[in-house]
């Protein structure tokens, strides 16, 4: 029969508080029913310190045990790995919680507490990471100093405080000594990065959507001269040529040339800051000049690392927002940039042709597209309703709601219908300026896409038909074109200037850390 614990009332208390900040920081990367679980057994542990009830019996544990490896087995699939291993251990903490009766059981679970609070450096090394691990170190350095002395609560702590300021030094020389990796400390080859948010090299209705609902920085830039105003702050990802007839995707292999075309206008020198997205694009603003250390570019103007960015980047760039890029077209590529599937989209291909039969000059015929979608009264959302086999006709002609992914799409489609050469573009518009350091942010929530149109005598034109339906998208930002009700993210939303300030001082010491 279970006896009463031999651990002491300020002992119970200071293991509770220890086990919460521990497991707390790991809530965001855990399954919801793992953190409900996790706080189910600290409620529990709670009542049974307030009964001074004993621990329940081992039996009864070893079946709680049980039953956490198999839900950690069922959600991951495996109790090995970074994601399952966490978890598993956080479980395990919880049980050791609840089951402690000794001093021993008592150290046993500040040794779990300190893996777990190494464990939050395998997602992310930021300051707020640091300050939450280093918190909760002091709590587990109390508990134990609690087993040894008769004191109160704030001789512990002060203790523990004593004991961890005797320790920096040794923390100061391996801080310095040590290489420090802006991205997870360790990871599983298949795991490290597999979280992280970004642009992808293909593009249908929905894939913008849900990543501009995101609030995490994508890049951060400074610029040595002016602020170039928004409608010149596009930042150029990946470009999209292939289309069949729902999805548009990247040619493959890639064309790789050197940006070659003649300067014109003023030139515009930035630092990107960018973060790591675990993929090849390097942002760049629009028209990149070649010059970005190590970067290759492409044809289609993409500035590209030669590895996946794994970790924060920095590099300096140049641009030429006015510039005309590809005046001269071969063949092969006016063909790619033609090409249509057989029998898709048969209303936007009989709206081209009534827009070809009234104008003859393709710059005429764009501008009549342009306002046809403004006389239409496309909707700009981020919850736009799903689309069929033809998509170009279902948000022109029968939904009218999509986001940027559909505007771009759908016109590209149009335009190429239209016998204009067209593609897509993928990237970011906007951002606004840290106050504290004057940098642009640029956010997953500014994720965007447009469409390139090619003249004979301009080359490569940028033409962004969200602009035309949500002109408010290009100069105020995501949360001002869309409609109330709309999942915008808190922070990127919000209007309350003291929230705004300290958001950007958080994200100046996040930069600088």
């Amino acid at each position: 029969m279970a006896t009463a614990p031999d651990l002491a009332p300020q002992v119970q208390r200071w293991m509770l508080s220890t086990a919460a900040l521990t497991l707390l920081p790991h809530i965001l990367y855990f399954p919801v029913w793992l953190g409900a679980v996790a706080a189910g057994v600290l409620l529990a542990y709670a009542a049974r310190v307030r009964r001074n009830a004993p621990p329940p019996h081992r039996l009864a544990m070893l079946l709680l045990a049980g039953v956490a490896a198999a839900l950690i087995l069922s959600q991951f699939g495996t109790v090995l790995g970074k994601a399952a291993g966490i978890a598993l251990l956080a479980l395990l903490l919880s049980l050791k919680l609840l089951e402690s009766r000794s001093p021993r059981d008592a150290q046993v679970f500040v040794m779990l507490c300190f893996f777990l609070q190494t464990g939050l450096f395998l997602d992310t090394q930021s300051a707020l990471t640091a300050l939450g691990a280093l918190i909760g170190a002091l709590f587990a350095t109390a508990t134990l100093a609690s087993l040894q002395a008769r004191a109160n609560a704030a001789q512990q702590l002060r203790l523990a405080t004593t004991l961890l300021v005797q320790s920096a030094p040794f923390m100061v020389v391996l801080f310095v000594l040590f290489p420090r990796i802006p991205g997870p400390l360790w990871g599983l080859p298949s795991d490290a990065f597999s979280a992280t948010s970004g642009l992808s090299d293909a593009m249908e209705p929905g894939a913008i959507s849900q990543l501009s609902q995101s609030a995490e920085i994508a890049f951060r830039v400074h610029f040595d001269g002016p602020l170039p105003p928004p409608a010149q702050r596009y930042w150029r990802g990946p470009v999209l040529t292939n289309f069949d007839g729902r999805r548009w995707t990247r040619p493959h292999p890639p064309a790789w040339l050197a940006p070659r075309y003649p300067p014109r206008g003023q030139a515009v020198p930035y630092q990107m800051t960018l973060e790591a997205h675990n993929r090849h694009w390097l942002l760049a603003l629009d028209y990149p000049a070649a010059g970005i250390p190590d970067a290759l570019y492409s044809a289609n103007l993409e500035a590209l690392s030669r590895h996946p960015v794994h970790q924060r980047m920095r590099y300096t760039a140049l641009a030429y927002p006015d510039a005309r890029v590809g005046l001269a077209q071969d063949t092969a590529a006016r063909s790619t940039t033609l090409r249509l599937p057989a029998d898709n989209n048969p209303r936007t291909h009989a709206l081209a042709a009534a827009l070809r039969a009234r104008h003859a000059d393709p710059a005429a015929i764009i501008d009549a597209a342009l306002a046809w979608m403004r006389a239409a009264e496309l909707s700009y959302t981020l919850r736009p309703p799903r689309l069929g086999e033809h998509s170009a006709d279902g948000f022109l002609f029968d939904t009218r709601k999509g986001f940027c992914e559909h505007f771009a799409g759908s016109f590209a489609v149009l335009m190429r219908a239209a016998g204009i050469p067209a593609r897509v573009v993928t990237g970011y518009q906007g951002g606004e300026v840290n106050a504290v350091d004057d940098t642009l942010v640029v956010r997953q929530s500014d994720a965007h896409a447009w469409t390139e149109v090619w003249l004979a005598e301009h080359g490569w034109q940028r033409i962004d038909p969200t602009a035309a339906s949500a002109p408010r998208r290009i100069d105020g930002g995501l949360a001002a074109a869309l409609p109330e009700g709309e999942p915008v993210p808190f922070m990127v939303a919000t209007d309350l200037a003291w929230l705004r300030a300290l958001r950007d001082r958080w994200e100046f010491l996040g930069n600088a850390w």
